[in-house]
């Protein structure tokens, strides 16, 4: 079936569990107390990315300053002051703080412009964002006019929160309109829309779209190997008929609740895949906060990659 805007937004109320078998227990964990209210009043929100309330008077100052260091590394992409003034209006209009979150999502945007700037454009127009947090890249492609068209993966109750906030936007300041598919059967009918949502219990759906580039950051990190597999089968799928690109910024290792653990390097790479980036990703070491000594490093080290997938493995 294909639920369109406010009727996507109800199907996933009523369906919030629909993926938990494929849940590692890092969500399982994070979504416990996850529920929704009257108005689409959504509480137990932990994990899913900074959401505080908008930045005022000496705080706002403190964070200005405290972000200094992080835009500097924006200097090297031409692309920075546009995404960032998008990045700037859309959580003006989502009524939330432009937060490290959303400056780091700014930065990954500026670097893949200015790489496929590099190339000479034309890639790109298709984009898959496996994982967000409040809609903000998938937005912030939209805004930019780097995608013409995404499609979102995401667990059903983080899905729900892209959705609302994704529409938080859209009614302020019509961007996009947006569905979400829930039967492969029907992954071609949706053409017509810009951002089309899928649950991750659907990820296989992917397959049946025409993705020029991949992205996932710092979601990987929290699926079980067998997912994260399935989503590079997905993705391998896709580059078989098309030249396909996959950016991936995650923890180098981390190791879950059950005791699970998952590493980069460990992911379902090919020796045949063209890297075109592979480094500590310099916006995505350390966070800061208002209290000394203000820059923490996080529980480990954060690699991104920019790969052409390979099409023959």
């Amino acid at each position: 079936m294909i639920y369109t805007e406010n009727k996507a937004i109800e199907f996933l109320i009523n369906n919030l569990d629909a993926d938990d078998t494929a849940t590692s227990s890092h969500w399982k964990k994070y979504h416990k107390d996850f529920s929704v209210g009257k108005d689409f009043d959504i509480s137990g929100i932990v994990g899913f990315g900074g959401n505080s309330k908008k930045f005022r008077g000496i705080y706002k100052l403190a964070h200005i300053i405290f972000q200094n260091r992080y835009r500097r590394l924006g200097k090297d992409y031409s692309n920075f002051e546009l995404i960032d003034s998008k990045a700037s209006e859309m959580t003006k209009l989502q009524k939330r703080a432009y937060d490290l979150d959303v400056l780091r999502q700014t930065l990954t945007l500026s670097l893949l412009m200015n790489h496929f700037n590099e190339v000479g454009g034309g890639i790109g127009r298709s984009v898959a964002v496996i994982g967000d947090g409040f809609a903000s890249l998938s937005l912030l492609l939209l805004m930019s006019g780097f995608a013409k068209k995404v499609v979102l993966v995401n667990l059903s109750k983080t899905l729900l929160v892209d959705l609302l906030y994704f529409q938080k936007y859209n009614n302020k300041n019509r961007l996009a309109s947006f569905v979400l598919v829930t039967e492969k059967e029907d992954s071609n009918k949706v053409k017509d829309f810009d951002l089309i949502a899928i649950q991750a219990s659907n990820h296989e759906f992917l397959k049946f779209f025409p993705i020029d580039i991949f992205i996932n950051i710092a979601s990987m990190q929290e699926m079980n190997p067998e997912v994260i597999s399935g989503y590079f089968d997905d993705m391998r799928e896709v580059a078989k008929r098309q030249d396909s690109f996959f950016y991936c910024c995650n923890r180098i290792e981390k190791t879950f609740p059950d005791g699970t653990t998952v590493r980069f390097r460990d992911y379902p790479w090919s020796s045949l895949d063209q890297v075109i980036i592979d480094e500590l990703c310099p916006w995505h070491q350390k966070y800061y906060s208002l209290k000394p000594p203000f820059y923490h490093p996080y529980d480990g080290p954060i690699q991104h990659r920019l790969i052409k997938i390979a099409k023959d493995v």
